[in-house]
């Protein structure tokens, strides 16, 4: 490293506010505080119930507020967010790491009236948020996943469970929760094993036909009551699970229709399918021009290690 460098900074006195505000978040309360040129600072606390934050994002009107700061404290910002958002306020959300007050100085007010200083200089790092209607589909696209996790872990409590009661379906069919596996599970817990004939009638390929004394092997099985109630609650936990993600995606499909164009796009990258493409789009949005460059959408998404030198040793990226 050179001992010499020239680094080039915007200057803070470039980005000035006359009126701004700066607006410190908790789960019962905000403190917002208002910077008025040439004028004494106004502080007032707001209840976090949607009456209140309109009654803020009014006051804020009135005042012609150019431009409004808050931290991202956990998921609370989000509301208060929507509403400034919806009255067509200019707001930026900050990250919270990024504009700690001095140690020993920490209070409420202190906290609202150092964000509005910073904003006010300029020197507030805006995080990047999808649009509205991004964000909705965002949260979808994740519960969805969340869902198909827990169907996972359930399809999987079954298999345990069908292994203690010694039924080897899955030695037979690749899918215990297909169609097939499905018939031959309810025979089972009705307390009947089909007969050969009806196996060979039923069993949609030819090679499951062929296999078919294996199937009729791996049901012999001994279950009691309480093994039978188990297994069938799992299957229709599996089942509630399945709408439910079905569901979720018709309305995620409903709500993209304006991205189909950019899904076919997407999904002519190799290996990216349908469902990832809408996952991209949910989780990176549409506005290409936020990022100044690939390195930037990269680390955004989390992709690329963080930086943490101090005294020319490089400490650990673990936040």
């Amino acid at each position: 490293m050179k001992n010499h460098q020239i680094i080039e900074e915007p200057d803070a006195e470039e980005i000035h506010y006359s009126i701004c505000c700066g607006i410190d978040v908790h789960k019962a309360f905000v403190i917002a505080c208002l910077l008025r040129e040439g004028q004494k600072k106004e502080i007032r606390r707001y209840d976090t119930y949607t009456s209140n934050f309109q009654e803020l994002a009014q006051w804020l009107k009135e005042e012609n507020c150019e431009k409004i700061a808050m931290e991202s404290t956990g998921i609370y910002w989000r509301p208060l967010y929507n509403i400034l958002e919806e009255n067509e306020l200019d707001v930026i959300l900050v990250n919270a790491a990024h504009m700690r007050n001095v140690p020993g100085r920490k209070t409420d007010i202190g906290d609202a009236q150092w964000i509005a200083k910073l904003l006010k200089q300029g020197l507030l790092k805006p995080s990047f948020i999808l649009p509205r209607r991004q964000r909705d589909i965002k949260d979808l696209q994740r519960y969805k996943k969340s869902l198909q996790e827990e169907r996972n872990r359930e399809i999987n409590r079954l298999q345990k469970q069908l292994e203690t009661v010694n039924v080897k379906l899955s030695m037979q069919l690749s899918d215990i929760t297909g169609k097939t596996a499905r018939w031959l599970l309810e025979e089972l817990l009705n307390g009947t094993i089909p007969e050969k004939e009806e196996l060979i009638e039923k069993l949609p390929t030819q090679r499951m036909k062929n296999n078919v004394e294996q199937i009729k092997k791996s049901l012999e099985s001994r279950m009691s009551q309480g093994q039978k109630v188990l297994i069938k609650q799992i299957l229709k936990r599996i089942d509630t699970l399945k709408a439910d993600i079905e569901e979720i995606e018709r309305e995620i499909e409903a709500m993209m229709r304006e991205e189909d164009e950019l899904i076919k796009e997407i999904k002519e990258i190799p290996g990216i399918g349908e469902n990832s493409a809408r996952v991209i789009i949910a989780e990176i949005g549409t506005e290409m021009e936020k990022f100044p460059d690939k390195e930037q959408i990269v680390s955004w998404a989390g992709l690329c290690p963080g930086k943490n030198e101090s005294g020319g040793k490089k400490n650990s990226k673990r936040q």
